[in-house]
């Protein structure tokens, strides 16, 4: 069984977010945080010991279309954004510190991102999320 990619990534500031699968990635650990575009557009790329993906297309899909069973997956989020060199440390700092996280990919909100594992409550330092608005997902 094939593992499952992220959406493609946007190539340039131009482009917009676009996610074309639900996933979720548990017990994930950066491997690599580099920046594409200085003060623009960042990578993090991360492993993650298991994951689920929705494709009810796809042979190994159960019958509510969620591939299971998937186990270390690597993968990538690439990230533009107005808050780029604090969300850029936060992603290096967590991987400095081996922080466990879990990831996700959210069609219905256009969303990728990372989040701490067991910290109660969840703070938004504790929160990496590139996301579509409204307007942008109208447009796409």
């Amino acid at each position: 069984m094939d593992s499952p990619s992220p959406a493609p990534p946007p190539t340039s500031p131009g482009n917009q977010l676009m996610v074309s699968r639900e996933g979720r990635f548990d017990r994930c650990r950066i491997t690599e945080v580099v920046e594409e575009l200085p003060g623009v557009c960042f990578r993090v790329a991360f492993e993650a010991e298991a994951a689920a993906w929705f494709d009810a297309d796809s042979d190994a899909a159960g019958p509510d279309g969620w591939v299971r069973g998937l186990t270390n997956v690597r993968a990538e989020f690439r990230i533009i954004s107005n808050n780029h060199s604090a969300q850029m440390a936060r992603a290096q700092g967590w991987l400095d510190a081996g922080t466990d996280l879990r990831g996700f990919a959210s069609l219905e909100r256009q969303a990728v991102g990372l989040i701490v594992v067991g910290r109660r409550p969840v703070r938004a330092e504790d929160v990496l999320v590139v996301s579509m608005s409204p307007a942008e997902m109208d447009r796409a």
